[in-house]
């Protein structure tokens, strides 16, 4: 990670809003030292049992590490940190476009089979699907895990509002601060673009060919002129899996036997990421 020590100072507050110690008694080591080891550990594709590292001559165990890490999950700890940056994002960037879109991870050693579906696209393999809404800066305001074999049409407004994105109806009549959200053909439906308007969004969501032959209806539905330009740029929202990939490979797939672990380090990414924009 490249901001390191901003990540341990958030690290810190999140401990202190979670009434978590961060100093053990009698312990050499503190909950920060620990978190420079799964710093360390993220950027390895191997499993805690195979994990160790010196650190102030002690020797932290991937076992141990494990513990630490569950521990931190149980008091929502990276969750906070997420949301305390991101906020912090919000004071200073206004995105004038937003997009969703979803992403395929196979499991490797996920055993929460209840979260898990089986996607025909990926060889029938048990999958989940990575749900993100990200900012015209690439920017990721919140993500959703949907199994692998769920319909993202189906399932839009859920992750929408697992999500909890802004309402912006205050600004629906106002030409120069309008709201536009985008997506692709597979997000088309008439109830996802009537909750997007109902949000105050002007809709940009590309037709599905399957949703109706009619003529008129698909030339009504084209984005045409300065809304196909907009749309254009929801290649943002692609970039952004690729970013975080490139952050912490091993998102690649999913090495950790808990879906939360998974996404404790996207969110990890995540941060890595916002800090990068508001280093510009």
């Amino acid at each position: 990670m490249k901001y390191r020590k901003k990540l341990k100072d958030l690290f810190i507050n999140a401990l202190t809003k979670s009434n978590l110690k961060c100093i053990e008694k009698n312990r050499l080591l503190d909950e920060s030292d620990y978190f420079d080891a799964y710093l360390d550990f993220i950027h390895n594709s191997i499993h805690y049992s195979r994990y160790s590292i010196n650190i102030k001559g002690r020797i932290i165990t991937g076992k141990y590490l494990n513990e630490k890490v569950n521990k931190w999950r149980k008091y929502c700890i990276i969750d906070i940190m997420n949301q305390d940056i991101l906020n912090e994002y919000k004071k200073t960037f206004s995105s004038k476009i937003y997009h969703i879109d979803g992403k395929i991870i196979t499991n490797r050693y996920c055993n929460e089979t209840s979260k898990l579906g089986r996607n025909v696209k990926y060889k029938s393999k048990n999958s989940i699907n990575l749900q993100s809404v990200v900012d015209d800066f690439g920017i990721s305001l919140g993500i959703s895990i949907l199994k692998g074999s769920d319909s993202e049409i189906g399932n839009m407004i859920n992750v929408l509002k697992e999500i909890d994105i802004e309402n912006v109806n205050h600004l629906k009549n106002s030409n120069k601060h309008k709201k536009y959200f985008t997506a692709d053909a597979g997000y088309d439906s008439v109830e996802n673009r009537t909750y997007l308007n109902d949000k105050g969004y002007i809709d940009l969501i590309w037709y599905n060919k399957r949703n109706t032959k009619d003529t008129n209806v698909i030339k009504k539905r084209k984005l045409t002129g300065h809304k196909r330009e907009k749309y254009k740029k929801r290649h943002i929202v692609e970039t952004y899996f690729s970013w975080i990939d490139n952050k912490i490979p091993r998102l690649a797939k999913i090495y950790d036997k808990k879906i939360k672990n998974y996404t404790n380090m996207v969110y990890m990414a995540t941060i890595d990421l916002i800090i990068g924009r508001m280093c510009v």
